[in-house]
Parts: structure tokens; sequence; C-alpha cells
């Protein structure tokens, strides 16, 4: 008995120093993905898609999520009086359009609507890029379950808001949301090349 317990014990010690290996040379995502027979990308995929009616851009014009998804849709959330994670988040999709081959589309989701009038996130979002899309939900239940729906953290402290600030990537050849915890430029390129080729290969 001791014998086996201390056999169990050094493959036990093998698997974990195994599993540490892996997670060190191949992103956590992409495991987890292919493990739920999911296509091999580094964000993880999720079954969310948007379902939140009542959207207008910057321009005031209404927006249906699907036009938006006609090519790749990267969304992030935040608002335009944020001095810290937005702007930072922003510059992140300036530098990310310039590193892809596969014209997409980027918007920005204000979490604080009463404030960001179309006026201001056209004036926000100009900053960085005209093309990138400002997304506005004036629908109190509305908003509740797109929030609910993203996963979304937000405290509101002192006149400030504090929020989570996930990418999400639509894709018109996924069925969900690809979420990235953190902007990677590289790892998230490489998923939209991972897509293209798959589309073409189709």
């Amino acid at each position: 008995m001791p014998a086996i317990r201390s056999n169990l014990s050094a493959i036990g010690a093998i698997l974990l120093i195994l599993i540490a290996v892996l997670f060190t040379y191949l992103p956590a995502n992409s495991m987890i993905n292919q493990l739920l027979g999911r296509a091999d990308l580094n964000g993880f995929q999720t079954a969310f898609m948007p379902q939140a009616k009542g959207i207008v851009n910057q321009h005031n014009e209404s927006v249906e999520w699907q036009d938006l998804m006609q090519q790749p849709l990267f969304v992030t959330t935040g608002f335009t009086a944020c001095n810290l994670s937005c702007p930072i988040t922003m510059a992140f999709f300036t530098q990310l359009k310039s590193q892809l081959a596969t014209p997409s589309n980027f918007a920005m989701l204000t979490i604080d609507p009463d404030y960001d009038t179309p006026e201001r996130l056209k004036v926000f979002l100009d900053h960085f890029d005209s093309s990138f899309i400002g997304l506005r939900i004036t629908d109190s239940a509305a908003m509740q379950k797109i929030i609910a729906e993203l996963r979304l953290n937000i405290s509101k402290a002192g006149g400030d808001i504090a929020h989570t600030d996930y990418i999400y990537l639509f894709h018109p050849d996924l069925d969900g949301a690809v979420i990235y915890t953190k902007p990677d430029a590289a790892l998230i390129a490489q998923d939209i090349h991972t897509l293209t080729q798959s589309r073409t290969a189709k």
C-alpha cells in the first residue's frame, strides 16, 4: 500500500509538472477551447450574442448588431469621461486596427449613456479614429440586460466609474463572442488570421 501511494503521488507530481509546462507555452484559453471542441483561438469563446435593442451610434443613427457583424466586430465598454482604462483601450484599438489585414469594425459601448450624448461620443472617438463606432443604449432595462450578458462589473464612487474593460470579438463565422481579458494585439491578430484561414479552407 505505501508503495502504491508513493507511485500515485509521483504520477500526480508528474502530471502537475506537465500541466504547468503546457500552460507556460500554450495560451490557457487555447487549451480550454480545444478541450471543448471549439476553434483553436487565444481568446475564450462563449455562446453569448448581444440581444439589446434601441442602440444608436455617435451620429444618432439606429444600429443593429447584425449589421455591425457583417465583418469582425471588436467591442469594449467605457465612457467618455474616463481618464484611465478607456483611452488606453481605444489607443489599443488603433494599434490593433493597423496590424489586422482583415477589415474589422471597432466599437465602444458607453456605460454612461446619460452623460455620453452622441456628440460627446463622436468627439471622444474622433480623437482616436473617426471610423470607430460609439454605441449608446438609453433604455435602462436593455442596458442592464447587456451589462449582465457581458458579465460586466461596474461600480460608481465619487462621480467616477470603475468597470471591467474586456474586449469582445464577434465574428461572422462564430456563433458567440470571443473574450479577451488582456489587450494583446499579437494574439488577437493571430486569432483573426486563424478564422480567415478557416474561412478560406471551406
